[in-house]
């Protein structure tokens, strides 16, 4: 008889322990390793970093436009100022000569912003030059400036390999304000970089810091 009980309570927890078994089996607890509980499968790859959309130029531009206006409203700061003056005589060889400051400023904004802004003259002529930077890569330039009665706005806007992929131009004759519409202009193919597209901007600005940027 006693044997009989024993026998029997041994038989209950044989069978608990192996009902306790089944249901981990079926259902692995949050603590588990994953691949231990042999569900590898069931849980999905991450992926690092997500795949860089290709862009069409009209998607760029917006792009460029979004972080214009965010970098306006950082406004300049963390500024370093350069300073060089040119001497340009007048229309004529025998002219007086006079000397006209030429500034630069590098601001770096922030960890991803940085702008240079010149600010260029000569003999009746001046130029004010913006270039927008990126993770150190050039993405916009905005120029205005004028000469006797001609003024001007040009938009130089670059693809993420700092080619020109599009160019906006505003202009006025006679002392008038600029007003209308842009109108764009057809990009050379041979010139789309930014060093020779814009390279006039770059010569005024080297001739100001001494380095190329």
């Amino acid at each position: 008889m006693k044997y009989n009980i024993i026998l029997l309570i041994f038989s209950v927890l044989l069978f608990v322990r192996c009902s306790e078994n089944l249901e981990k089996n079926k259902n692995p607890t949050s603590n588990e390793n994953p691949k231990e509980a042999g569900s590898e499968k069931l849980i999905p790859e991450m992926k690092s970093e997500e795949e860089d959309k290709e862009l069409s130029v009209d998607e760029r531009v917006e792009q460029i436009r979004g972080w214009y206006e965010e970098i306006q409203k950082i406004g300049m700061n963390n500024c370093k100022t350069k300073r060089k003056t040119r001497y340009e005589r007048g229309f004529s060889s025998d002219s007086e000569e006079f000397s006209f400051e030429q500034i630069v400023k590098t601001c770096e904004l922030n960890e991803d912003f940085e702008l240079i802004k010149g600010e260029f003259s000569g003999y009746e002529w001046a130029q004010q030059v913006s270039v927008y930077k990126r993770k150190d890569k050039i993405f916009f330039i905005f120029v205005t400036g004028g000469a006797e009665s001609w003024t001007y706005e040009y938009r130089y806007y670059f693809d993420s390999d700092e080619n020109l992929i599009r160019h906006l131009v505003r202009e006025a004759d006679g002392g008038d304000e600029i007003s209308g519409p842009n109108t764009e202009k057809k990009i050379n193919a041979k010139k789309k970089y930014v060093k020779d597209c814009a390279k006039e901007y770059f010569d005024e600005i080297e001739f100001v810091v001494g380095r190329k940027k």
